[in-house]
C-alpha cells in the first residue's frame, strides 16, 4: 500500500489525542463526601475491572477513528504499476499505438474494432498527467499522427479519427520495437498503450532487452498497457483459390481448388459458395461449415476464350468483408511464336509438321524456321519459344542470345543433337543448365527401348482421356545418354534407368529437353497420336508467362515484365477501388515496379489505356480477426513486471487510473472511520446508563 500525499501522515499523531486526554484525566482526583461507606461497599471488584475496560477500549476507538481519517485523507493505494514514489507527481513520455491492421475492420455493434479503439485514445490522454508527453502512432503504414504535451494536444481526437483502416499486416512487435528504439524519451517514466486485437506475441523482433532497458533506481524500463478486443462474431473466410491445372486451352477443363475457413464463433448453415470468370457465375457449391473448422472444394470449368480471364471466388457477407472475395487472373494464350532452329530443312521436317498440326492454319501458332548449322548469332525478341533440333555448333555469340532469351522469359524446348557431345560445346550446356550429353545409344534391327512414364509426366497428360498411356508411348531406336543434375526431373524414361524426356527450370523458366531427335531411325514419336496433343501441351505450358498475373500479399512490390516493343508505353495501374496511379517503367530491368500495392482484389495495368494484364492482392494470411494470442502468452513473452493487460468490459479510465496508481483504498478507512465512532457511541452510552443505575 502507498499513498498519493503522504504529506498528511503526520497528522496520525492525532491519533493520540484520546490517549493523552484519558491519562490526564486520571491524574485528576475528586473528593466525593459520603454519609456512610455502605454504597462504596456495594460495589463489586469485577464491576470496576469491567468500567475501566470500557474505558480502554473507548479510548482505542476514539485513536482507531483518529487514525482512519488521517489515513483516508492521505489518499491509500494499493501498490500501482508505477513505482510508489512516482504516483501522481512525475509527468510521463506516453506512446499510444493504434492497429489499424485488416483484421481490426472486424464489425461490432458499435462500429469496428479500429472504430473501437480510435475511441479509447481520448480516454487515455485524460488519464494523464497534464504535463505528460506524447506520441501517437498508427501501425500501418508505420506512421507518427500526432505528438506533444497533453495539454496542447488540442487536435488529438480529430487526428486519431482520420486514422484509415488499411487492409495491410500490423507487423505490431516489429513496429512497436522500431518506434520506441527511435523515440527520444529521457524520463523515467515512460508508458505505451498498445491498441490492437494481438494476434501473435512478441517474438525475437520485439527485443524486450533493448526497448526496455532499465536506467537506474526507481525503474526507468517502459511499461506496457495492452487494451485487448471483442474475441467474438461470425467470420467465413476464403483460405484458397487457385487453378491447378497447368495446361490452360479455351477448351479444357480447368480444374481449381478452393478452401474456406470458419474462424468465427458461429456455426455457418447453407452457405453458397461461387465462382465468377469476367462476371459470369459459372460455378457454385452449397455447404455448412462447424466454428473452427476448414473445408476443401474442386471447381471444374471452361474458360471458352482465350487471353486475359479475370475471376473471384465469393462467399457471402459477414462481420470480417476482406476475406469474403478472392480474385484470381487466367492467361490463355491466343497466339504463339515460334521459333525453329535446326541444322538443316530435311533434318526439321517432322517436327516442323507437328507444329503446323497443331496449328491447323488457324495462325494459333506463328512458326518461323530457321535453318544453320553454325548459328553465330540469334535474333529472338519476338519470339516465345525456341525448339532447338539437332543444331549444330553454336558460337558463343548465339549461347549469350539464348540465355538472355530466357532472362527476359523466353522458353526453350531442346531436341539433343550428334553436336551436342562435341567438346567444343560444353560451354553451351553449361550455361543453359542442360544435361551433359555423351555417347548415343542406338539399336538394330526391331529392337526398340521401351518408355515408361513417372508421376511427373501426370500433368501434361492430365485431361486427354488416355485409358492405356503405355501404348501411346513412342518406341525408341537411339538415344543420347545423359548426365542428370538434381535439378533435372525425368518425365519419361527408358526401362534401364535412362531419361527420355526431362524437365527442369532455368532463370526461373521451365525447359523441356528430348534425349532423341524427332526421326524416324531414332524413334517413332511422330507417328504416334500422342506427339501433336504432348507437344501442344508443352508450348501452351511455356507460352503462359504467369509471373505478371501471379498474385501477391498486401504490401507487396509486384512486378510486371515489358518488353522493347511496349516498354515506351505511357502505363497506369488501376486499383481496386478505381484510383488510376502512372507508372515509369524501370528501363534496366524492362520492368514495372509497382509498390502501392495497398488494398486487396484485382489491380489493371493498361499501356496507353488498353489492358495489357492484371494482378491480384491477397490479404496477408494472418490477418484473420479470430487468431488471437491468449493474455498470459503476451504477458509472460513481455515481463509480469513490465506489462498489464486491460479487458474493455469495465470503465477504461477509472481502470486506467486503478493500474496505474493502484486502487483507491480512503473508502476502506471511511468505513473504518465509521464502525470506530458508531462503536463507541454504543460502548459509552451503554457504560452511562449501567453507572446511573449503579448509582441509583
Amino acid at each position: 500500500m502507498t499513498f498519493l500525499a503522504p504529506s498528511l501522515l503526520w497528522g496520525l499523531a492525532l491519533a493520540s489525542v484520546p490517549l493523552i486526554i484519558h491519562l490526564l484525566s486520571m491524574r485528576n482526583t475528586k473528593d466525593v463526601e459520603f454519609s456512610s461507606l455502605r454504597y462504596i461497599k456495594e460495589l463489586e471488584h469485577d464491576t470496576i475491572r469491567r468500567m475501566r475496560l470500557k474505558q480502554w477500549l473507548l479510548v482505542l476507538l476514539r485513536m482507531l477513528a483518529v487514525a482512519s481519517l488521517i489515513l483516508m485523507l492521505a489518499q491509500p493505494v494499493k501498490r500501482g504499476f508505477l513505482p510508489a514514489w512516482m504516483a501522481g507527481e512525475v509527468e510521463s513520455h506516453v506512446i499510444v499505438l493504434v492497429d489499424n491492421s485488416a483484421s481490426m475492420s472486424l464489425n461490432t455493434d458499435d462500429g469496428t474494432l479500429l472504430d473501437r479503439a480510435k475511441s479509447y485514445v481520448p480516454i487515455i490522454l485524460n488519464s494523464l498527467e497534464t504535463g505528460s508527453f506524447v506520441e501517437i502512432h498508427q501501425t500501418n503504414p508505420a506512421s507518427k499522427i500526432l505528438e506533444g504535451r497533453v495539454q496542447d494536444l488540442r487536435n488529438a481526437e480529430k487526428a486519431v479519427q482520420n486514422i484509415g483502416q488499411s487492409h495491410g499486416n500490423d507487423a505490431l512487435w516489429q513496429t512497436l520495437a522500431s518506434i520506441i528504439q527511435r523515440s527520444e524519451s529521457k524520463g523515467v517514466n515512460k508508458e505505451c498503450f498498445i491498441l490492437s486485437d494481438f494476434q501473435d506475441q512478441p517474438d525475437q523482433s520485439f527485443e524486450i532487452e533493448k526497448v526496455s532497458t532499465d536506467l537506474g533506481p526507481g525503474g526507468g524500463y517502459w511499461r506496457f498497457y495492452c487494451l485487448a478486443q471483442r474475441e467474438n462474431g461470425e467470420n467465413l473466410g476464403v483460405g484458397k483459390a487457385e487453378v491447378v491445372s497447368q495446361i490452360k486451352l479455351p477448351n479444357q477443363l480447368l480444374k481449381m481448388n478452393t478452401n474456406i475457413r470458419n474462424s468465427g464463433t458461429v456455426e455457418q448453415r447453407n452457405v453458397p459458395v461461387e465462382l465468377y470468370l469476367d462476371d459470369t457465375r459459372l460455378g457454385q457449391v452449397v455447404a455448412s461449415f462447424p466454428v473452427k473448422r476448414s473445408k476443401e472444394f474442386q471447381f471444374q470449368v471452361y474458360p471458352g476464350k482465350s487471353g486475359l480471364i479475370k475471376g473471384r471466388l465469393e462467399i457471402p457477407r459477414d462481420d470480417f468483408l476482406l476475406d469474403n472475395v478472392q480474385t484470381f487472373e487466367l492467361s490463355i494464350p491466343s497466339r504463339i511464336t515460334c521459333t525453329l532452329l535446326c541444322s538443316s530443312k530435311e533434318n526439321v521436317f517432322l517436327l516442323e509438321s507437328v507444329l503446323r498440326a497443331i496449328d491447323g492454319g488457324s495462325g494459333y501458332l506463328d512458326i518461323d524456321v530457321y535453318v544453320d548449322p553454325n548459328p553465330e548469332r540469334l535474333f529472338l525478341d519476338n519470339t516465345d519459344i525456341l525448339l532447338v533440333h539437332d543444331a549444330g555448333r553454336f558460337a558463343s555469340a548465339a549461347i549469350q542470345d539464348i540465355q538472355s532469351f530466357l532472362e527476359k522469359g523466353g522458353a526453350l524446348i531442346w531436341f539433343a543433337g550428334a553436336a551436342n557431345a562435341l567438346p567444343d560445346q560444353a560451354s553451351l550446356f553449361s550455361v543453359l543448365k542442360l544435361p551433359a550429353v555423351k555417347s548415343p545409344e542406338r539399336l538394330d534391327g526391331e529392337a526398340f527401348f521401351s518408355v515408361l512414364a513417372t508421376d511427373q509426366m501426370n500433368r501434361l497428360i492430365d485431361g486427354l482421356g488416355i485409358k492405356e498411356l503405355g501404348r501411346e508411348l513412342p518406341q525408341v531406336f537411339g538415344y543420347y545418354r545423359t548426365d542428370l543434375s538434381t535439378y533435372h526431373k525425368p518425365l519419361l524414361k527408358f526401362s534401364n534407368g535412362d531419361t527420355f524426356l526431362i524437365e527442369y527450370e532455368h532463370m526461373g523458366n521451365p525447359v523441356f529437353v528430348f534425349t532423341s531427335p524427332m526421326n524416324l531411325d531414332w524413334n517413332d514419336l511422330a507417328v504416334r497420336g500422342l506427339s501433336i496433343p504432348l507437344l501442344h501441351r508443352m508450348i501452351v505450358f511455356l507460352a503462359t508467362d504467369e509471373s505478371n498475373i501471379a498474385a501477391v500479399n498486401v504490401g507487396e512490390p509486384k512486378v510486371i515484365r515489358l518488353t522493347r516493343e511496349n516498354i515506351a508505353n505511357q502505363w497506369e495501374v488501376v486499383t481496386p477501388s478505381g484510383e488510376s496511379i502512372k507508372v515509369v517503367p524501370d528501363y534496366n530491368s524492362e520492368s514495372l515496379i509497382i509498390a502501392n500495392t495497398l488494398e486487396t482484389g484485382s489491380y489493371d495495368v493498361l499501356a496507353d489505356g488498353e489492358l495489357h494484364t492484371a494482378f491480384s492482392v491477397l490479404l496477408s494470411p494472418g490477418e484473420d480477426p479470430f487468431i488471437r494470442a491468449t493474455a498470459s502468452a503476451v504477458i509472460n513473452s513481455i515481463g509480469a513486471e513490465r506489462a498489464r493487460w486491460i479487458d474493455l468490459g469495465t470503465d477504461l479510465a477509472s481502470t486506467i487510473k486503478d493500474i496505474r496508481f493502484g486502487k483507491s483504498l480512503w473508502r476502506n478507512f471511511l468505513l473504518l472511520t465509521l464502525i470506530a465512532l458508531m462503536l463507541e457511541m454504543v460502548i459509552a452510552r451503554t457504560g452511562s446508563e449501567a453507572f446511573k443505575k449503579t448509582g441509583d
